[in-house]
């Protein structure tokens, strides 16, 4: 098992691998597994990379994002114009429906808020967006509304996709509230963790889910 040491010396080196990071000032404290990313960087969308780019490390059980968002002068827009640029980027996905879709901004934050069918189109527009010059952060308040099947229905869909996608598939709970699911037991890695979440999103009517699931590599 990988100690702290260990989890913290990998993160760093697959932060200094990632090309799309170069010039990031990112630091990495890792305590029980969980790890801990502080800095500055240039975009949104840098931060984020970050994110994710820790969370392919093994041992990694959770992460903590505080890495400040700094924008160079040159990329600085006010909220009206970014609110402009993104409306109109939006309206170019064949992903977004963007007859449905709201957007705020203030102070380079990013409130968006509306109705989609599936919960691909509201990954479609976080992932958007947060590519954008000037966004300093994103609220996605896009609400699913679709005809949801049974519980007994998702609940069964539900399992077996996760059988199909990680190995430890089983061994997960699953519970279904209305359009909430909440998942609970073991998985192997962070990455099963962020595979068995997303499965529990394609399932229709989904609007909520809780990802209680612990990374264990016993």
């Amino acid at each position: 098992m990988k100690t702290d040491l260990n989890i913290k010396k990998d993160v760093l080196d697959e932060i200094a691998w990632n090309p799309r990071l170069k010039n990031a000032d990112i630091s990495v404290d890792v305590y029980n597994g969980t790890v801990t990313l502080e800095g500055i960087c240039e975009s949104y969308a840098k931060k984020i990379a970050a994110e994710r780019t820790a969370m392919r490390v093994g041992g990694v059980k959770k992460i903590v994002n505080n890495v400040e968002v700094r924008l160079p002068s040159k990329i600085e827009m006010n909220d009206a114009a970014l609110e402009k640029n993104i409306l109109y980027t939006l309206k170019w996905s064949a992903s977004v429906p963007e007859e449905t879709i709201r957007v705020h901004v203030r102070n380079g934050w990013v409130t968006i808020e509306g109705n989609v069918e599936f919960e691909f189109q509201k990954r479609a527009i976080t992932r958007i967006v947060t590519d954008m010059s000037g966004v300093m952060g994103i609220t996605n308040s896009v609400v699913i509304a679709s005809d949801a099947a049974t519980t007994f229905e998702l609940k069964d869909k539900i399992s077996v996709a996760l059988k199909r996608n990680i190995s430890s598939g089983e061994k997960i709970n699953i519970t279904v509230e209305g359009d909430k699911v909440i998942l609970s037991g073991k998985v192997h890695s962070i990455t099963e963790w962020f595979v068995a979440e997303q499965v529990a999103w394609a399932a229709p009517g989904i609007n909520t889910v809780e990802n209680r699931l612990e990374v264990s590599q016993e």
